[in-house]
């Protein structure tokens, strides 16, 4: 990690606000949080990394690429704009839990840096996670006050750059970083396209994004539990993230493997051959069977029994429906636990995925008539996570 930090040189360190257009959208500047994101209020936050090759000389990054990406971020945030604001817990509060706003001057931290690092082999299938740590930036996180959103652009010279971002987990779920990650790169094609428009021009100051692109703030769509917070635990108003996992250490690899359509559709046709004719196998599904039961088969381990946990977006599973480009967080965590013995053995694939199946059937019932949001009381132990 010493070396990698060495490699990497910060060169600016910037905020970007959301830029003031004439017409103002209908983000809001304040979100209350519900049960689905207090229940990620102290989760590690969502970390991305985007590399793009560039083959340019470096002037060419900072005379254009860099104002596009700063200036599209600008103009996506007039559709984001909480993003820009924090995470908050005042005493004063009316409001009994945290809420999200957003006030004038708030701005995203976005450090621009440069490393001599192989691009090639970061971005690469294969590599150490501890090779890609100083890619990502950090939250400002305190106990009353936690920033949503960091962004960090590092230039490799004569290769590429490459994209950091950190999310709040109570801010948002993967699906809304995603969409704002597209928004993001929409904008910034929309730049690209017209060369002529300029952050002083009155027709950049504003952005209109096409409606699968259009976050929905309503919190309305979903209807809030009533909540059981644990009163008297000293801890109890702090934002502090937990430390549920072991930092990254020399030895830990990443990797990306590929599964095609092609692939997928033989694991759908061979699980249908093997299961009942009635039963709907998704992408998803046979996707997490396959990776959990290869997992199983691959690590050297002599507990008796595997967990499997996972998330399932519940977007489309709540009564009514809300819309896919909701933001916030709209998820519900599922727990498989099977004997290792079946895992790993011949059919160690279907059975996994007859257990998934089984629990994204019953997601429904699974989401809870009251939240204790242990979130906001002290912090589990992934044993305690285990037994349950």
């Amino acid at each position: 990690m010493e070396e990698q930090k060495k490699a990497m040189k910060v060169l600016q360190v910037c905020n970007v606000a959301p830029l003031q257009g004439k017409i103002v959208t209908n983000a809001p500047a304040c979100l209350h949080l519900n049960h689905f994101d207090l229940r990620c209020l102290r989760l590690i936050p969502i970390e991305h990394l985007l590399f793009y090759e560039f083959l340019h000389p470096t002037t060419s990054f900072f005379d254009s690429v860099l104002p596009n990406l700063k200036h599209s971020l600008a103009l996506t945030l007039q559709h984001f704009l909480p993003l820009a604001g924090n995470i908050t817990w005042p005493l004063d509060s009316p409001y009994p839990y945290p809420i999200l706003n957003y006030l004038p001057g708030d701005a995203i931290p976005l450090t621009i840096a440069e490393s001599d690092t192989n691009f090639n082999h970061l971005c690469s299938n294969i590599s150490e996670a501890v090779e890609r740590q100083p890619l990502i930036p950090c939250l400002n996180i305190s106990h009353d006050k936690a920033s949503v959103l960091a962004l960090q652009v590092t230039l490799f010279p004569n290769f590429g750059f490459c994209i950091g971002i950190t999310a709040h987990h109570a801010a948002m779920d993967g699906n809304s970083v995603a969409l704002f990650i597209r928004a993001w790169g929409y904008a910034c094609s929309k730049l690209i396209d017209s060369p002529s428009s300029s952050s002083s021009s009155s027709s950049s100051s504003l952005l209109s994004l096409p409606e699968y692109l259009t976050p929905s703030f309503d919190r309305s769509v979903i209807r809030d539990l009533p909540l059981n917070p644990k009163v008297g635990v000293p801890d109890n108003r702090s934002l502090k993230i937990w430390d549920l996992y072991k930092p990254i250490g020399a030895g830990t690899v990443k990797g990306l493997f590929e599964l095609t359509p092609s692939k997928i559709q033989c694991l759908k046709d061979y699980a249908q051959s093997k299961l009942d004719t009635n039963v709907k196998i998704s992408t998803f599904s046979v996707t997490c069977a396959y990776v959990f039961a290869c997992l199983v088969q691959t690590l050297q381990q002599k507990s008796e029994r595997v967990l499997f946990l996972f998330s399932a977006d519940c977007r489309s599973r709540l009564d009514p429906p809300i819309l896919p480009t909701y933001f916030g967080n709209c998820s519900g965590g599922l727990l498989i636990v099977a004997e290792r013995i079946q895992i790993s053995g011949k059919d160690g694939f279907i059975k996994t995925l007859e257990e998934i199946i089984k629990a994204l059937n019953r997601m429904d019932d699974a989401l809870p008539k009251t939240v204790e949001c242990p979130l906001l009381g002290s912090q589990p132990s992934m044993d305690s996570i285990c037994d349950k």
